[in-house]
């Protein structure tokens, strides 16, 4: 398993735009359109129509990520998972 960290991932989306687009954030996250499309229309990932097209603040990602990935779990949580 890879070991990422949510700084790891910080520094990887510094070389993106400000806001992504739903396709952007799928791709980078490897998960289907509407897996994100979800998470918008949940509350969970902040994101606002703009000209017709959500745009999600990298930042906001960020929070999502933080918030729902395992790397927030203890490892003694996650136990042969890794």
């Amino acid at each position: 398993m890879a070991k990422w960290n949510i700084e790891t991932i910080r520094a990887e989306l510094k070389g993106f735009p400000p806001f992504l687009t739903i396709p952007m954030a799928a791709r980078l996250l490897s998960v289907d359109y509407f897996t994100i499309y979800r998470a918008i229309l949940d509350g969970d990932l902040d994101a606002s129509k703009f000209r017709g097209r959500w745009i999600i603040p990298r930042e906001g990602l960020l929070e999502y990520l933080e918030s729902r990935h395992l790397f927030n779990f203890s490892e003694e949580w996650l136990g042969d998972y890794e």
